[in-house]
């Protein structure tokens, strides 16, 4: 025997008293209780024992909206305040999801469709312009994926390009004057064009002060190779901007001309240029340094202001300078005299 069956045997074998059918409701008079005061004395409600029923008046506050929609209550003759009067909120009834039409759809799959409904001849064009703007936009994913950034390198100097003189004087301030052997290693296979190629110079001693730069307007850089050209660049003094006498310090000691050897001078520079590679132009900075010789001699400051040296250089050296000088000067004198001596003794004689 199954576990079901004996559990239906013992249900059965219990005698349990099940309650019996509701009593249908009455519909005798004294189940009416009429409200007083009201001018439906004498109407029955539609069911008997309306009134023995728990429950309260509805309102629209207390009303929950209906799971399904309904039409609105519709005024009767019951007796006031049995039924409300008041119209309910109706509730739409939700359209079933219908498809879009053809028309909003698929406009895409429209598009190729009417393109197919042209004649032969414009399918053809149409369909040649579409397979080459993919094929040009695979060409130059293709070539910007595989871009290289070409690599600067400084090869030293040599005489300006613009035919300036290596070193110049005007007044206080000097310039000197030289050319930057810049070469650009290009491992890309599109070609460039350099423009605005703007430089400026700054010297060690005082790193953010610019004491001069220069200027090229275009450079055109091959593709798969060295291009090497040469950048116009000069240094200019002025003794408004250098502070102490710093620059000037450093250049004359260098260039030897406060008795020392020369050393190679230092100039710090930074380019700021625009490179066109196809159509898209991009405005990248390069900083480096350069060294070079000293260019200045000595003896080619004649209008720096007096002293200006002589108070850069040590006391030993001064004073050995000064010495030099004037043991030149009295040997000048001192052949001068001789050769008067020389003339008044022969004129003596001979008379």
């Amino acid at each position: 025997m199954s576990y079901r069956d004996e559990y239906m045997q013992y249900r059965s074998s219990q005698e349990r008293p099940r309650p019996g059918p509701p009593e249908p409701p009455s519909h005798s008079d004294s189940a009416y209780r009429p409200r007083p005061n009201s001018p439906y004395m004498n109407e029955r409600p539609p069911s008997g024992g309306y009134y023995d029923r728990s429950q309260t008046p509805a309102t629209m506050s207390s009303r929950m909206p209906l799971a399904e929609p309904s039409p609105p209550y519709q005024a009767s003759d019951s007796p006031h305040g049995t039924y409300v009067n008041e119209s309910a909120p109706y509730i739409a009834q939700e359209k079933p999801y219908k498809k879009p039409s053809l028309v909003q759809r698929n406009r895409c799959c429209r598009f190729l469709c009417c393109a197919c409904c042209l004649p032969v001849w414009a399918r053809w064009i149409l369909w040649i312009i579409i397979i080459a703007i993919i094929i040009v936009v695979i060409v130059f994913a293709i070539i910007f994926s595989q871009f290289k950034t070409p690599t600067f390198d400084f090869n030293g100097i040599t005489d300006s390009p613009s035919g300036l003189a290596e070193f110049s004087v005007n007044g206080t301030r000097w310039n000197i004057n030289v050319g930057l052997k810049i070469g650009i290693n290009n491992p890309n296979i599109e070609s460039a064009t350099l423009s605005n190629m703007n430089a400026t110079a700054y010297y060690p001693t005082s790193p953010d002060v610019a004491v001069g730069g220069g200027f090229l307007a275009n450079q055109f850089v091959s593709s798969n190779a060295v291009t090497n050209f040469t950048f116009p660049f000069s240094i200019q003094y002025d003794p408004t901007t250098d502070t102490n006498n710093a620059m000037l310090t450093d250049i004359a000691t260098k260039c030897g001309l406060l008795g020392g050897t020369k050393q190679p001078l230092t100039i710090n520079y930074k380019i700021n240029l625009a490179v066109k590679v196809l159509f898209i132009t991009v405005h990248p900075t390069v900083s480096s340094s350069a060294n070079f010789d000293c260019p200045i001699t000595n003896g080619q400051l004649p209008e720096l202001p007096s002293g200006v040296l002589s108070s850069l250089m040590p006391s030993d050296t001064a004073s050995a300078t000064s010495t030099a000088d004037a043991s030149q000067s009295t040997d000048g004198a001192d052949s001068g005299n001789g050769g008067n001596d020389g003339n008044g003794d022969g004129s003596g004689d001979g008379n």
